[in-house]
């Protein structure tokens, strides 16, 4: 994957008028916009990784380009190495097709330039007590941690390595936005005081912060370090399938 600081490329044909930040702006909007029509037909699932390849499936299946010049694929469970066999898999990769230069990054064909990782918010889900931080961290099984939390695995660089903008997908099931909130904040207040993973630091900054809400969904930003003491931001989009 390739960095959002990386060195500009010299060759090739230059996009210009296209800042990174701009381009991922454009992709969270186009995902909101189809929010609707994804509840509509997809209320009934319960299964993540079903619920993630519907949702790859309806966005890719639309013909969209960002400001007219970049053309976007979408992609489920996507590699970061393909060189490895046990390589993490991003849930969702936004790539551009065919290479583009955003800004004077290249971006190579098919190289993602935000990656998501997607959980349910359900307080039904199997094995609740035990997995009900996942959104935020691991946790032990059979004696070993599990690097299995969502924000955890970007605070890691398991997912998004050379990124500094990835977002998050939630699938509300059960509850109300406010109370994920509040339980998602404190999970990561209880980070603050005494991590589950000693690799990691958390600050007040991990914290979610609203951006948006409607009925369909709400949006949420938060920052973070990374284990490498690299800035990372998240932009949170969970949307209500009760």
């Amino acid at each position: 994957m390739l960095s959002d600081n990386k060195t500009n490329v010299s060759s090739g044909n230059i996009t210009e008028g296209i800042k990174v930040e701009n381009a991922k702006e454009k992709v969270i909007e186009f995902i909101l916009q189809n929010l609707q029509e994804f509840r509509d037909n997809f209320l009934y699932k319960k299964i993540e990784n079903g619920l993630t390849q519907e949702l790859v499936y309806l966005l890719d299946n639309k013909e969209y380009k960002i400001n007219n010049i970049i053309r976007i694929g979408i992609s489920k469970e996507h590699m970061e190495n393909t060189n490895k066999g046990n390589s993490p898999q991003d849930d969702i990769a936004i790539r551009a097709k065919n290479g583009i230069f955003i800004k004077g990054i290249y971006y190579a064909d098919n190289e993602p330039f935000i990656v998501f990782e997607a959980k349910r918010l359900d307080a039904n889900i199997p094995n609740y007590d035990d997995r009900k931080k996942e959104y935020v961290v691991g946790r032990i099984k059979s004696g070993k941690y599990l690097n299995s939390g969502g924000i955890e695995r970007f605070k890691k660089e398991i997912h998004g390595k050379k990124l500094n903008h990835v977002g998050m997908i939630g699938y509300m099931q059960t509850d109300t936005f406010e109370i994920w909130l509040e339980r998602i904040n404190s999970y990561i207040d209880e980070e603050i005081v005494s991590a589950s993973s000693k690799e990691l630091t958390w600050e007040q900054k991990d914290k979610l912060v609203i951006d948006k809400t409607n009925k369909i969904y709400q949006t949420f930003k938060s920052e973070h370090k990374c284990i490498s003491n690299k800035n990372l931001n998240i932009y949170h989009i969970w949307m209500n399938l009760i």
